[in-house]
């Protein structure tokens, strides 16, 4: 399987007064490297998986330190977004605490059948959880949109950036969870002015993807759990998560 074709990259917008955070909380191989050169050019510091010293940003919001330098030194963060406790980014000012809000946790992934299988399903959940949270209010609504890198035009990804990075999250307010460019009231699809021109381009880092045996590996995986090809383009992953449990519990009654 190409890693852009299990790419949801959602943004979590995060907007204070003195300062405003971008969390993309999906996974990596997923653009992040592009949004990081993006986003870096636009004149945010950018945070792309480990930030100064060592940090990992999405393991510092699993502790919920609110108090990291990581969070004070960095305006965007990417890169194994998947890890990141989103609740927590996206809840109390300056975000959650521990009593409030949720944890949220993912493994990485490693190169054998039965963990690239737990991975898809977990990814799958974890889109799930994420739409499912930022649905339950109009204020969490202001905060999310999903971004698909490698697969949306450039017009198209400096608009929905352009909303996702507006300065206040009291204008422009959109009435229903951005999940493509249409969910976006029409007036608000102009980009901000932290944006570069139109004609500037979108450039795509680390286009090369995995190797060539990870992928055949990955894709042998995923077609003998009935997840096809048909399906390897999805932006969202349940097609396919809900083919591997249906294979799964096949195999379970078969061996009762």
């Amino acid at each position: 399987m190409r890693p852009a074709a299990l790419a949801l990259l959602a943004l979590a917008a995060r907007f204070e007064s003195t300062s405003d955070k971008v969390f993309f909380i999906g996974p990596n191989k997923t653009g992040t490297s592009t949004l990081m050169t993006l986003f870096r050019r636009w004149g945010y510091r950018a945070c792309h998986g480990v930030c100064g010293g060592g940090m990992r940003w999405g393991e510092i919001s699993r502790a919920h330190d609110r108090s990291s330098r990581v969070f004070s030194q960095f305006a965007a963060f990417m890169d194994n977004g998947d890890e990141a406790d989103f609740k927590w980014l996206a809840g109390c000012a300056p975000f959650g605490n521990a009593t409030s809000c949720a944890r949220a946790y993912s493994d990485f992934v490693a190169n054998d059948a039965t963990a690239i299988r737990a991975w898809v399903v977990a990814l799958a959940q974890h889109q799930d959880a994420a739409v499912a949270h930022f649905s339950t209010s109009h204020e969490l609504m202001q905060r999310f949109a999903v971004v698909d890198v490698e697969r949306q035009a450039g017009a198209e990804l400096r608009a929905l950036l352009g909303w996702s990075t507006r300065r206040r999250l009291e204008a422009r307010q959109t009435q229903r969870l951005v999940l493509t460019l249409a969910d976006v009231p029409h007036e608000l699809t102009v980009a901000t002015p932290r944006l570069p021109p139109a004609g500037a381009g979108v450039p795509h880092i680390n286009a090369h993807g995995s190797a060539d045996a990870t992928t055949a590996l990955v894709e042998r995986v995923l077609r003998s759990t009935g997840c096809n090809a048909s399906m390897w383009d999805d932006l969202w992953y349940r097609r396919c998560a809900d083919a591997i449990t249906r294979e799964g519990a096949a195999k379970g009654r078969k061996s009762k």
